[in-house]
């Protein structure tokens, strides 16, 4: 097939033989590449004119499975460019003939006594008869040297031609044979290097290389598994000469790798390489989309050992796949400016960094420009938009100038499928054909790539040559008749041209669009902006032209009533985002200039005050919000400016607006480290950078004067105005005091500003400062000692202040830890009181409320010590009085803990307490146990349907300090069920909650088994059979599952039948659990009992279309396939109807061997009907969910069911074809989604 003559062999002949001798090397080469043997073994001679020592070439190890029988041992070589003519043979006396000489060279000698043998390569035809005669001479020769040696063989030109068709790319390189299909490796090299000479690494890219190096490797697996390596980046970004470049490392470069930039042409080349097995060749197929390199994926996959190829693309890859296996981002592309620097050392460094700049990455473009700087430049250094126009008009024919122009004027625009019609209309306007067209977008595409192909899609790349040919488009298609070229728009590409001039759109552009527009834009009103098209056609028009119309936007939004303001919502139905969304991003795109600051805050602001997305992350309140920070703030506008905005706002009446203000206010001391960035070019312009303080000098100006605003706002404030600004300067003092502001918060900053309880709450804040500053050094120590000195007067010094100071802290506070701080406190609170019980009186109330978080605290405190139970009365009285659990949870717990035995009154006192607040005295009795009766009291409470069942939970873990009784579970769990109040979902939940307690801890504690008594078992029953609906989310389903095993034990048909009404109910959740609970089972010695019950739910008339929803696939595998065959054949067609879907699908084992599970072979060839193979099916890759490349995993599939459509049942060749076509088709639309996501 590529076979090459004599008459080609003799192009070799001249040049002194080198041209001959590095042919030979090729071959030696490529075959020691595709058997696996090292470059590193071979050691070649390709200068004639050095002395060889009568050796061109060395190979030092062995090359097994060499068809020709010429390495089977170590080799040298010597080449001769000669016909056999030129070798002498002739015996004479003393004298040597041409082969003998050749012999006794010094270092064949040499070699042939190391044992290798002796290989006399001439480029001319042999005779067979002359042949052997020379190989007798050889072989005498080489006996005398050593006797052991391997015989020596002659290799000449027809031997040579043999050889080369083994390896396309040695014969195509000598050749013209397939030189219009795919080009060598000289042919390739030629066009790498035109435009760039030197290479310079990118090391961003070394892991990628090594891959490469990998890949091409016939002794190393293919990376990926598959013989095609994809290479995917952006046009320009450099992939093929990456490629190239790795590939140039090879020795065996030239006879093993050929080039092509047409994808059929690849597939064409390797389905004719896999007709001879001897055939080797690795294929470097650039422009290859992803549907040709699954064909060729396909194709090869069998031939992986000589066959490979490296498949190159400017697919974009999506956000869940890994498909390309390596992609070059444009963003890792650092190295443009080293790269120009190094192949136009001439072109001054100011200019080849404004090429890098305006090429954004692509390479090709840079390079090019840098080739033609002279006339690029004539002289002017600034490279405006003007001479960029010139080169691109230059570099492309103009012939199909205008129409790449107007292309320009979308972001994209489709030309096939449902998309077609935007072609449609483009050629229309254009005057041409459609196919004329796409060929003509393909061909730029080429060459000099300012077209990409994104799936269904063109569009023009990269940004600075959109938009100098959108400015070109817009000139030569829109400016003379904006009306006519917008009526002659599909709805789709009206859009995108608004959007793209306001993004791309000169001045002068912007200028007529906006004129085009305008009374449709003066027309609207805050009510229309709730719709989503009119929002996002207003917001383009708006950034076409922002200084027109966002005055515009601001009175319609600031005038707006709230309903009206209210209804621009985030969303709408299906995956759309709402018109609120689209405005919020205006907003934030356009607050980055100076200039639109106060319009787009005032709309943030009015947006905001009505914020109807809460649930994102950057609506209009976070968006206002991160205006009003120091730095990385999203607009150009300087600090001291934004902060007298916002003083305004917190001078405001409105009580709303002022909180909102107040989330301004700490966001400047939020001290955020990073941001979201916008895309590069809004309003036509590029964005500028945010406003940061020239020095930290001024940074710190900026941030004493946000302190004194916050300071000056919260003295002046009034309710209820001055809890969110205490909020925000409670919160915040910490971060002044950390980053040194002591002395500016002590300058504006005294206890009289605060009222008590404002003045305990922030004491609180400075103290958890001081306990978490740790820094020891003598600095810091003297700093600490300043905030102390300065903090001690806002201290309380009386018990009341004290008593809530302490008190408000977290129970899980750090300092209640510290034996030296405030476990003093609290300690010493408890003794005053113990003291003057009335000192608690005027604050019981308070420690009853949400501020007092740590009471319990202070009431176990008192407990311990109250010896003669002192407090009691006035603990216990208020918590029947105020149902507040808290400090009396903690006295009574006080008690225990100290094992002093509570007196008659106090008990009585816990007692009294179930007459108003029963949910209070089971929650203390469930901590004073014995010594207040507490199982007996509670149990009456609940029986009494004074006390709601759930809150027996108190008594889970124990009562009193002690494990409860298997009596006592019994008969607390039967409350959970017969109680006057045990009708309700809560109930059921507590209940579970109960058992599971109890379970898990006799696992850990080894307590009785509270299921072998068989009225809990009974209890338990009901509970897990009545909580099915009720027992809603994760935690919950697992203690629902965990009391199912627990009883499965006792009545495994009971649990399977209960755990099927759980796969039949509406409970998600529960349904997992029940399936896992299910397999347990039939893994044991019940799977004729799973099947029965799972057998009901299947045909239930009512639910069992429930069943046809997921699947139960691991239930039926845990199954024995006799159980679920008798099942079948009993139930007959509607039997195997309702379990097919859950059945094991065909697959692929490690071996490689095709396998259809028994069970579902059996059930197809019983019940041959379309109804059974349709729920199969359906079944086979339901809920199914994937990591990487979806496309890529299809398509294996694809090849999967292939290995099915011979199989002997019918109905499985039916549903593999069906698999096949199906698994292709959604690897196609994969692709598609994949190449245009991100538009």
């Amino acid at each position: 097939m590529w076979q090459i003559t004599q008459n080609d062999l003799n192009l070799l002949r001249g040049a002194g033989g080198e041209r001959f001798v590095h042919f030979v090397d090729m071959l030696i080469y490529a075959t020691a590449a595709k058997f696996g043997v090292p470059y590193s073994a071979i050691k070649s001679q390709q200068r004639v004119n050095v002395p060889d020592g009568g050796v061109d070439t060395e190979v030092d190890e062995s090359i097994p499975n060499d068809v020709f029988g010429w390495f089977a041992t170590k080799t040298c070589w010597q080449f001769k460019a000669v016909d056999a003519s030129a070798i002498n043979n002739r015996t004479y006396k003393t004298k040597l003939n041409d082969l003998q000489s050749e012999v006794r060279k010094d270092h064949v000698q040499k070699l042939i006594g190391e044992g290798y043998a002796f290989r006399f390569c001439l480029l001319g035809d042999v005779t067979p008869r002359k042949a052997t005669a020379w190989e007798e001479t050889l072989k005498r020769e080489v006996a005398a040297i050593n006797s052991s040696a391997p015989p020596p063989r002659v290799v000449h030109g027809a031997d040579l031609c043999k050889w080369a068709s083994h390896f396309p790319a040695v014969a195509i390189s000598l050749t013209s044979i397939g030189d219009d299909e795919i080009l060598c490796w000289s042919a390739w090299q030629a066009n790498c290097i035109a435009l760039t000479a030197k290479y310079v690494p990118n090391k961003r890219w070394n892991e990628f290389r090594e891959r490469i190096r990998q890949h091409v490797q016939f002794s190393n697996s293919c990376v990926g598994g598959k013989p095609c390596l994809p290479i995917g980046g952006v046009a320009g970004v450099g992939k093929t000469r990456l490629v190239f470049e790795t590939l140039k490392e090879f020795p065996f470069a030239e006879g093993i790798i050929g080039y092509t930039a047409n994808e059929a042409v690849a597939k064409t080349i390797a389905a004719k390489l896999t007709l001879d097995s001897e055939n080797t060749a690795i294929i470097v197929a650039d422009e290859c989309s992803a549907e040709a390199r699954a064909a060729l994926d396909a194709m090869l996959i069998g031939h992986t050992s000589r066959i490979r190829l490296i498949c190159v693309s400017n697919i974009v890859p999506g956000y869940r796949t890994q498909t390309p296996a390596i992609w070059l981002s444009g963003e890792d592309l650092t190295n443009t400016e080293e790269i120009l620097a190094t192949n136009f050392p001439s072109v001054p460094i100011d200019r080849r960094h404004r090429y890098a700049e305006l090429s954004r990455g692509f390479v090709r473009l840079a390079a090019d420009m840098c080739a033609n700087d002279a006339r690029i430049s004539a002289g002017d250094i600034t490279l405006a938009e003007e001479t960029v126009e010139e080169y691109i008009c230059d570099r492309i024919p103009g012939d199909v100038f205008g129409i790449v122009s107007l292309l320009a004027l979308f972001s994209r625009v489709g030309f096939r499928d449902e998309f077609q019609s935007e072609l449609q209309a483009l050629c229309v306007i254009g005057d041409c054909k459609p196919q004329w067209f796409r060929d003509t977008m393909r061909s730029l595409k080429d060459a000099p790539g300012f077209v990409a192909e994104a799936g269904r899609y063109f569009y023009v790349t990269p940004e600075i040559v959109a938009r100098v040919l959108f400015t070109a488009g817009w000139k030569k298609w829109v400016r003379d008749d904006i009306e006519g070229f917008w009526g002659s728009l599909p709805e789709t590409l009206r859009d995108d041209l608004i959007e793209r001039t306001a993004v791309l759109g000169s001045e002068e552009v912007r200028r007529e669009s906006a004129s085009f527009f305008r009374k449709w834009f003066l027309d609207l009103t805050v009510d229309d902006l709730s719709n989503s098209r009119v929002a996002e056609f207003a917001a383009a028009i708006t950034e076409a032209s922002p200084g027109e119309f966002l005055p515009f936007l601001r009175e319609f939004l600031i005038n707006g009533a709230p309903e009206a303001i209210d209804r621009i919502k985030g969303h709408t139905y299906g995956s759309e985002w709402g018109p609120r969304r689209t405005l919020v991003w205006l907003f934030e795109n356009l607050v980055s200039f100076d200039e639109y600051f106060d319009d787009c805050e005032s709309c943030l602001f009015r947006l905001a005050a009505f914020e109807t997305e809460p649930e994102i992350g950057n609506n209009a309140t976070a968006i206002w919000r991160s205006l009003f920070r120091i730095t990385l703030s999203g607009t150009q506008r300087p600090f001291n400016y934004r902060l007298g905005v916002l003083a305004r706002r917190l001078s405001g009446n409105d009580t709303n607006e002022f909180a909102l203000a107040c989330q301004g206010l700490a966001e400047i001391f939020t001290l955020e480290s990073a941001r979201a960035i916008g895309r590069s070019f809004v309003s036509g312009r590029m964005r500028p950078s945010d406003w940061f303080p020239a020095n930290v000098d001024e940074e710190r100006s900026c941030f004493r004067a946000a302190i004194r605003v916050c300071i000056e706002t919260f003295r002046q404030a009034k309710p209820p105005k001055r809890d969110p600004v205490l909020s925000v300067l409670v919160r915040s003092t910490t971060t002044w005091l950390a980053n040194g502001f002591l002395e500016e918060t002590r300058k504006n900053l005294t206890a009289n500003d605060f009222s008590d309880d404002e003045r305990r709450v922030f004491v609180e804040s400075v103290d958890g400062f001081l306990h978490r500053f740790d820094n020891d050094n003598p600095e810091a120590r003297q700093y600490r000692s300043s905030v102390e000195e300065w903090i001690e007067p806002f201290r309380p010094r009386d018990f009341d202040g004290v008593l809530r100071s302490v008190c408000a802290r977290e129970i899980w506070d750090e300092r209640f830890k510290d034996d030296k701080n405030s476990t003093d406190e609290m300690a010493d609170l408890a003794d005053k009181i113990i003291k003057e019980p009335s000192k608690l009186e005027g604050h019981l109330e308070w420690l009853g409320s949400s501020e007092a978080r740590s009471a319990e605290i202070l009431g176990f405190r008192i407990g311990q010590i109250d010896a003669n139970d002192l407090c009691a009365r006035i603990i216990l009285e208020n918590a029947a009085r105020t149902c507040a659990a808290p400090l009396a949870r903690g006295y009574i717990r006080g008690i225990r803990a100290e094992e002093r035995k509570p007196n008659d009154d106090c008990v009585s006192l816990v007692h009294g307490i179930e007459a108003t607040c029963p949910e209070t005295a089971a929650d203390l009795l469930s901590f004073g146990g014995d010594d207040f009766d507490a199982i007996h009291r509670v149990e009456a409470l609940a029986g009494r349907g004074a006390l709601k069942p759930a809150y027996l939970n108190y008594f889970a873990m124990g009562v009193g300090g002690r494990e409860l009784t298997p009596e006592e579970i019994n008969r607390l769990l039967k409350l959970f069920v017969e109680s006057p109040r045990a009708d309700d979902d809560e109930t059921a939940r507590a209940g579970i909650r109960f058992i599971a307690t109890r379970l898990s801890f006799e696992k850990i504690r080894n307590w009785d088994q509270c299921l072998e008594n068989e009225s809990t078992r009974g209890s338990a029953w009901t509970l897990l059979e009545n909580s099915i609906e009720a027992v809603v989310g994760a935690h919950p389903s697992h203690e629902w599952a965990d009391l199912a095993r627990a009883l499965s034990p006792f009545d495994p048909s009971r649990t399977a039948n209960t755990c099927c009404e759980a796969l039949l109910s509406d409970n998600h959740s529960l349904r997992r659990q029940a399936k896992t609970v299910l397999g347990g089972i039939a893994e044991g010695e019940h799977a004729e009992v799973v099947m029965i019950s799972l057998g009901r739910a299947l045909l239930n008339e009512e639910r069992g279309w429930r069943l046809q929803v997921g699947v139960l696939r691991d239930i039926v595998a845990s199954i024995p396939a006799n159980v679920v065959l008798a099942w079948v054949e009993q139930e007959g067609l509607r039997g195997a109807k309702a379990i097919a879907r859950h059945l094991p699908a065909p697959y692929i084992d490690d071996q490689g061997t095709p396998i259809v599970p028994k069970i579902l072979d059996v059930i197809l060839s019983d019940f041959p009907d379309e109804s059974v193979l349709a729920a199969f099916a359906a079944g086979v890759h339901s809920h199914e969910s994937w990591f990487g490349s979806a496309s890529e995993r299809f398509r294996q599939e694809a090849e999967d069911a292939k290995r099915f459509l011979d199989h002997s049942n019918p109905m499985i060749r039916k549903w593999a074809k069906s698999e096949f076509q199906d698994r292709l088709a959604m690897a196609e639309r994969e692709d598609q989604d994949e190449a245009e996501r991100f538009f």
